[in-house]
Order: structure tokens, then C-alpha cells, then sequence
């Protein structure tokens, strides 16, 4: 039988969580916000991964939800610059990608470097391709 192997990539972001005041979502407030990586996410916290298997839509979002915001920007654009795009994790999710995001490091108050590791698949070039 055809074994199905999609490659994975790993994107290494910055990124800060949105803050008081961020009202564009893109988290260039200068305060010292990282969000909380637990209080936002309801249910399982992954230690090895350092997020969460599901989320919710309210609220502010931490720097790992930015990061895979970056990408799935990147990867699909969706409003463009004018109308930011937020929690699509679950999007990437549907076209297979498994989207993962683990913290690096600190880079600086509020700043992070972000990993964020996803499948490339069928569904998600597709989509890509239009």
C-alpha cells in the first residue's frame, strides 16, 4: 500500500502577544504583554509542543496564536494588510496541516521567537494555488 508522507515545515517567527490597547491585532504595543499561554486555552496544555490542543475565539491572542496568524497569513492571505486575520489555526488544521507552535525564546520584552510547524499537504497547496 502507498504510504502518504507529507513534508514538514518549520518557520521561525517573532512575535508578541496582542496587548491592552493593540486594537489592529498586529502586537506592536510596547508593553511587556506575552500573554498567557494557559488562560486562553481551555483544555489540554501540551508541554512538549507549548500550546494547547484546541481554542477559543475571545479575547486577546498569545504570541504563539500571532505567529501561526503570521504564517497562515503568509501561506493564505485573507484580508490583507488592511483587515488583520486572527485565530486560523483551526484553518490550517482542516487542510491537514497539524499546525504547531513552540516557543524559542526571549528575545526581547514581549518578544518572542516562535517556531511554528505544520504539514504541507495536498488540501493546503491546492487552497494555496487558488
Amino acid at each position: 500500500e502507498e504510504m502518504k508522507v507529507s513534508p514538514r515545515v518549520h518557520v521561525y517567527t517573532f512575535a508578541r502577544g496582542d496587548a491592552d490597547g493593540d486594537e489592529d491585532g498586529d502586537g506592536d504595543d510596547d508593553s511587556d504583554d506575552r500573554g498567557d499561554k494557559k488562560t486562553r486555552h481551555d483544555d489540554e496544555y501540551d508541554e512538549d509542543y507549548g500550546d494547547s490542543t484546541t481554542t477559543t475565539h475571545t479575547g486577546k491572542r498569545t504570541a504563539l496564536d500571532v505567529a501561526v496568524d503570521l504564517v497562515a497569513d503568509g501561506l493564505l492571505p485573507e484580508g490583507g494588510y488592511i483587515e488583520p486575520s486572527k485565530f486560523r489555526r483551526e484553518q490550517l488544521d482542516a487542510l491537514g496541516c497539524n499546525v504547531q507552535a513552540r516557543e524559542i525564546r526571549d528575545a526581547a520584552p514581549g518578544k518572542l521567537v516562535v517556531c511554528v510547524s505544520f504539514s504541507v499537504t495536498r488540501l493546503l497547496l491546492r487552497r494555496m494555488q487558488g
